[in-house]
This record gives structure tokens, sequence and C-alpha cells, in this order.
């Protein structure tokens, strides 16, 4: 392009042929900028290397220009096949030279659009030409040459003493009528494009199986026509080989997938192939010598396989040998055993895998479908593997030192301690809230207005008694306002088991929800609660999905109570000596915020009461033990995830709750009477999976936070005020096989009150008493009333 500029400057030419000229540059820079090809500028340069006369000089300009911007069958179209035919011919015989980057590749882009004729052939991409040039954009394009001559015209050269740099240099004679600082512009734009660096790869001696890679990856390198290569039906390992040879040689490398069709993980894997392709910008080869490469290429060694289990019986050595077979010969990734296996045949095929290293899954759905896959196990991912081993070591170890620590901290507590001997039947204020998880109350139901005579399950023979025994533990208490979990399915069945066995002495709320074990507020009829009604604005507000991050993952997700809490709210009279703020300070003022409204009686006042019935998602993952005990890594790796995954659930549902009350309670009302009660699935402290993966207790969330201490709920039961002995805040026992404690006692039902109720609070307890001594977690349903302990706290 500069060329044709200078000719026309320099000859003076007429006004058509300087048009003709100027054409011929515009053309000329719009496709050197289109593509990183340079073939205008090697017909230029190709048409005025002889001593031709100046009308042939224009005619072979115009020709290659031509040529190379509108792909036409111009006259000088075949001086640029012969100009790139000499320059192959110059890269064959001297495979070290510099190259520009038109003897390199052309555009990919086009090269893919135009060529898109991969097949399992593996064969090299072959360079397309742009077919037209966007003369649209001709005028930004010069504009951006003027403005990279300003600055080569200002940029300071040194001269160098790069012998390749002063063999680039020297290939980039003056044409003629070039002056200097259309030279360096020249010679800048060819420093912006592809330059090659090809080494002199050596002839080293390659393992047959990566033979053919390494000759394929050094072809690329020394075709400069060839831009990339694409590897199709490879094993997993036969991949991984690859994208560390491509890495090697200094290739860019990634797996695509062909196939648009896919529909299975499987099908992903056999679609994928691996495209190793030249860098865009300066590709750099790494220069290794001979004894670099032989040593990246030995032989990989056969895996040592240890020698199998003598007490196996014959079928699982049979298995053993297949195995072994595989890992010794095979290239694949995984080995599938035959469907239709029976359990102890799988089995087997576990244990002897498990022996080998391997992972190991089951596949399939019914029993006759399901087959083993067993793969190989890559070394980064068995150092990672064994790696989490370690750590999940070191954790329960420091959880067993944790544990040790709180016991002994318990113990000297127990021996500072006083027996509280208070009775069950001695009220210690105006309200008693009481809290009891009654265990599959639905299954006591044929219908809605009908029980069953017996539970087959649960090995109930009499549902009746075992309805009487529940009413008579609830009516010892006495309490004026109860919180029920794992109610039954709708309320008409709740007022069922109220009207026959608690001498339909309670209005009953909830039941508007799905699930058969529900929440619900029984309060008492003509006690101290009036005008209990469902809050609706509190309601409205946990029946609603939130976004929160369930897996830990950082995604956020759509979730939603699995229970939805029971929001009531109502009034109560309580004598003014009973009245405290947030910070145990009496509240005498009348005209206080605190108090609703003043009574008859000058010693006492209507305040609002707010009571929240809540059951939070279960902490159990089916078939943990198992997998915990008994599993592999995989498996136990798959209960951690799931563990976790159901404390986090816990968590968003403890601080949405915490955000209801927050907005529809304390925002609306200075020191307010709240109480939460039921079972929240957690209790003081951190479990194993808290304490290493959550990093938080669950529980403080709904408690609130010290910062805004006049909002935060207190815990009667936990306090050594009301409930001395510490063996004694339990209300549930069950087998923890992560701390290894066969009945594990825990508190995970909680009656929770505002900072206003806990200075006015005066009793609490856990009705151990009222449970007999055989009532035991492996007791039958008939024996034992529920798998947890009924609590309950006075106060006003």
């Amino acid at each position: 392009a500069a060329a044709a500029a200078a000719k026309a400057k320099a000859t003076r030419s007429t006004s058509e042929e300087a048009q003709l000229l100027s054409m011929v540059a515009r053309a000329a820079a719009a496709q050197s900028r289109a593509s990183p090809t340079h073939d205008v500028m090697d017909s230029i340069r190709a048409s005025h290397g002889g001593e031709e006369s100046e009308a042939e000089d224009h005619a072979a300009g115009a020709g290659g220009a031509g040529a190379g911007a509108g792909g036409g069958d111009g006259g000088s179209g075949s001086d640029v096949d012969a100009e790139r035919s000499r320059r192959r011919h110059l890269h064959q015989a001297e495979p070290g030279r510099l190259l520009s980057s038109s003897d390199s590749s052309t555009n990919v882009s086009t090269n893919h659009n135009n060529n898109n004729t991969h097949n399992n052939n593996n064969a090299f991409a072959s360079p397309s030409p742009s077919n037209s040039v966007n003369s649209s954009s001709s005028s930004s394009l010069v504009h951006g040459d003027r403005a990279r001559q300003r600055q080569a015209r200002s940029r300071p050269r040194t001269p160098s003493t790069n012998p390749s740099e002063s063999k680039q240099d020297s290939a980039f004679l003056p044409l003629p009528g070039e002056n200097a600082p259309e030279q360096g512009a020249r010679r800048a734009a060819a420093r912006d494009s592809v330059v090659l660096s090809v080494p002199n790869i050596p002839d080293i001696d390659v393992p047959e199986e990566d033979k053919a890679f390494f000759d394929k990856l050094k072809r690329l390198a020394y075709d400069s026509t060839a831009s990339e290569v694409r590897f199709s039906g490879l094993s997993v390992l036969e991949r991984r080989r690859l994208h560390q040879m491509a890495e090697l040689f200094g290739f860019g490398h990634a797996s695509v997938c062909l196939a648009s069709d896919v529909t299975s993980a499987d099908d992903l894997d056999e679609a994928k192939c691996v495209r190793v392709f030249k860098r865009k910008g300066k590709q750099k080869f790494v220069k290794l010598n001979g004894a670099q490469l032989q040593e990246a290429f030995q032989p990989q060694a056969p895996p040592e396989i240890p020698e199998p289990d003598p007490h196996w019986d014959r079928e699982a050595r049979g298995f053993y040998e297949s195995l072994r077979s595989f890992l010794e010969s095979s290239r694949n990734d995984s080995y599938d055993f035959f469907r239709g296996m029976t359990f102890a045949q799988r089995k087997k095929v576990h244990e002897v895998a498990e022996f080998l290293g391997m992972e190991h899954e089951s596949i399939g759905g019914k029993s006759a479908d399901r087959f083993i896959r067993c793969r190989r196990t890559d070394p980064a991912e068995a150092a990672k593997r064994a790696q989490q081993s370690e750590a999940l070591r070191k954790a329960l170890e420091a959880r067993q030192q944790y544990l040790a620590e709180v016991e002994r901290e318990i113990a000297e507590v127990k021996d500072q301690a006083k027996v509280n001997s208070s009775s069950i039947d001695v009220r210690g204020g105006t309200v008693r809230c009481m809290n009891w998880n009654i265990e599959w109350m639905d299954n006591f139901f044929e219908s809605d207005d009908a029980f069953s005579e017996t539970i087959g399950i649960h090995d109930v023979t009499n549902v009746r008694k075992l309805a009487e025994q529940i009413a008579a533990v609830i009516l010892r208490i006495d309490p004026d306002v109860l919180a029920i979990e794992e109610g039954p399915r709708n309320i008409a069945r709740m007022q069922l088991f109220v009207r026959q066995f608690l001498n339909d002495g309670f209005d009953c709320f909830g039941g508007n929800d799905t699930g058969e074990q529900l929440p619900y507020v029984l309060i008492k009829k003509n006690g101290p609660l009036r005008n209990i009604e469902v809050f609706e604005e509190a309601a409205g507000f946990v029946a609603e999905s939130w976004q929160c991050d369930i897996d830990g993952d950082c995604t956020l997700s759509t979730y939603s109570f699995q229970r939805k809490p029971v929001v009531v709210r109502g009034s109560v009279v309580v004598p003014l000596k009973m009245c405290f703020d947030a910070h145990g300070k009496p509240v005498t003022n009348s005209k206080s915020t605190s108090l609703q409204t003043q009574t008859d009686d000058a010693e006492s006042a209507t305040r609002p009461f707010y009571f929240i019935a809540f059951h939070a998602k279960s902490r159990l993952v089916a078939g943990g033990k198992t997998a915990w005990a008994d599993g592999d890594q995989t498996e136990q790796q798959d209960f951690i995830h799931k563990a976790v995954r159901n404390r986090r659930r816990i968590a968003a549902e403890c601080m949405r709750l915490r955000r209801c009350m927050d907005r529809f309670i304390f925002q609306k009302e200075a020191d307010p009477l709240v109480v939460v009660a039921g079972d929240i699935n957690n209790g003081p402290g951190m479990d194993f999976f808290e304490q290493f993966y959550v990093l938080a207790d669950s529980v403080d969330v709904l408690l609130g936070s010290p910062f805004q201490h006049n909002k935060m709920l207190r815990a009667p039961l936990i306090s050594s005020k009301f409930v001395a002995r510490a063996e004694d805040r339990w209300t549930a026992e069950f087998e923890d096989y992560i701390d290894n404690i066969s009945n594990k006692r825990v508190m995970i039902d909680h009656i929770f009150v505002s900072n206003a109720l806990w200075f006015a609070t005066s009793k609490a307890a856990v009705a151990h008493e009222l449970f007999p001594a055989s009532t035991l977690p492996q007791s039958t349903r008939q024996e034992r009333l529920s798998d947890h302990r009924p609590l309950y706290a006075d106060m006003l």
C-alpha cells in the first residue's frame, strides 16, 4: 500500500493513474487490517522487483491488489501463488528461519466458517483467505495506519544485537520510492503481526502410545500454513496426556465438544475432542534440547497392583483379575461390569475396587438395571483426596478434644449446682408456656374425623391408649399456650384430638401448610391470654420464598420454610411489678410505649403478647451412618455435603424468622413480650459440621445480635437459674455416629423469650419426671410417648 502511494507521488502519473494507485492503497490497507496475511504487500513487492516499464508496474500493482482484496481472477493472482510457493520452499529448506504471518496462518474465524471439515482422521485446518473487503471501513483503517506511522516516527530505536532480529530487519528492504517514515511504519506493522519462533525440535525416542501425538504436534510447529490440529476419539487419559504435551510445546489447548445432541455425561465425554492451536499474538515455542524432551517423554511405569486378598472367594478373585487386566493394559478411563449382578456380587466388586484404590459407583435405578463403573484414580485427584482425608482426620481429633473440654466444664458446674426440687404442679407466674414435639402425630388418624386403631409401621397396637397417655402429660403440665411440632396434616385432625382427649379446652391455630408434620399453637380457653389471632403480616412474610445460598457454592437459589411457622398475637394483663424493659428496669410510667392500656386496677396493665411455634428443617441424612462408617471416600464426602446443606437450611430458616420478628415486632414496639417455642433441631454449642464447615451456630442467628441486645431472645432452659443440673438440660436422645456417642442427649427443643419476658420469668424445666423410666429411644412407639421431651416456662 505504501509502495503504491509512493509510486504515484514519484512518477507524477496522470490523474487516472493516480486515482487507480490511490484505490489500490486503500484496498491494500483494508485487507492488511482485516486479515493477518500480507498477500497484497507480497504481490506489490513482487510486481516491482524487475526492470519493467512504468505502465507494467502500475498494472502489476493494481492486479495484485485486486487479487488480494476481491479474490478475483486477475493476472497477478498467479504471482501471489508463486510467491506463496516460493516461501514454502524456503521454509522447508530452512525450518529455523523467521516467517511472516502470511506464511503461518490466515484468519482463524474465517477458516472455521468456511472449512468446518473436522473428522476422526485429525486433519490439519487449512487456511482460507478472506472473501471480501469492507470498503466502508477503509477511511478509519487509513487513519489508524497514519496514527501508527506517527507513533513509529516518535519511538526511539536503538540498534539491536539480536541476530534473529537483525535477520528479520534484513528481510524488510526498502521498496522503490519508499521514504524512511513509510519504511518505519511498515516495520512496526510487521512487529505487531504474528511471528513464529520455530525451534529445531530434535528427534527422540517417544513411547509408542505418545508417538502419534508427538509427530502431529511437531508437524504443527513446522507447518506455517496450519493454525491448529484437532484430536478426537480419545480416552480421558489420552486427552490428559495430550494436554500435557501441548503445554510442553507451548501451544494453546482446550477440550471442546463437537456434537450438538449430547444428552448425558457419558455422551459428552465421548463427543469431546482436543483442540491444539497456535496462540494469538507472538507464538513462542519452548526451546528444549534432546535430553529435556527425552526426560519428559519417558515411558510411564506400569501401576503397582497389590496381590489379591487370600480370603477372597473365587468370584471376588475373578473381579480382581478383570480390574487388574484393565489397569495394566487398557488405556480407557473406566471399566463397566455387566448389568444384572446380585447385591452380593456388586458388594464384592466395590470391595475389590476399593482394595485397588479405584473410584467406583453403582449406576442405574432398579437392581436388574444397575451396573458398576470403576475408574482409574488420577494421581492429582488421589493426592487431593489423601489431603482431604488427612484434614478430616485432624478435624475429628480436634473435635474429640473439644468434647473432652466440654465434659470437664459440665462436671465442674455439676459439683457446684443445687438441685431444683420445685414440683411441676407449682406455678411460678401468670402464664405457662409449653412446647412438645409429639412424634408422628398424623399417624394417629385414619381420617379427619376418626382415629386409627393401630399403626403397623410404628408397632402401635392401641392408638387410643397412646393418645390418652400423651394428653395426660399435657393436662398435668396445664399450659396456657402450647406449641406442638409434628402435628397432623390439617387443623381438623388437631381439633379432633383436642375435643376427645383435652376436654375441648384449647383453641387451635395452624395447619395452613402442606405436609404431614405441621406446627400448631393451642391457646387455653378462658385463660390469661386474650384476643389471640393469627398475625397476618408475619404469616404472609414466612409464607413467601426468598433467595439464599443453600449449597454453599456462592449460587443463590429460591428457598422457603419446610414447615411454615405459626405466628399469633394477643394481649395479657400483667401486674406493673412484672413489667420490665429490655434492660430489666421496671416500667411504671403509664405513658410508656411498652404498656398498651392501663386497666381499672392501678397495679396492672394490658400488654401485647406474641407467640411463635417453629419447627426447623431436620439435620437427618438418610443412610448417613452407612456412608460415614462403611462408605468409600466419595460416599463419605457426599454425606458431608448433604449434612452441611441441611444445617445451612436450618440457618436460613432461623435467619428468615429473625427478620420477621425484627420487621413486624421489634421495629414497631418497644420491649414487646415475645415467645418462640419449637423444635429448632439445634442447640447450645456446635456439632462437628457446624464447627468445621458451617462455621456458625444457626440458633445464634435466631437469638439475635448482641449489637442490638434489646432485640435479643434469651433461653431460660439452659440457665442454671432455672435448670440447675446440667444433666437435665436435654430434650432428645439419639446415636451420634460422628462423635461416636451411642446415646447422646441434646437440647434441640427450646422456649426462647424476649428480654422483657426474661426478667419476668420465674420457672422453666424439662418434664423428665412425667416420662416412665422404660421410655428409651430404642423402645417401641407404643411404649414411647414421643422421641422428644416436653418443656415449659412460667412467666409474668
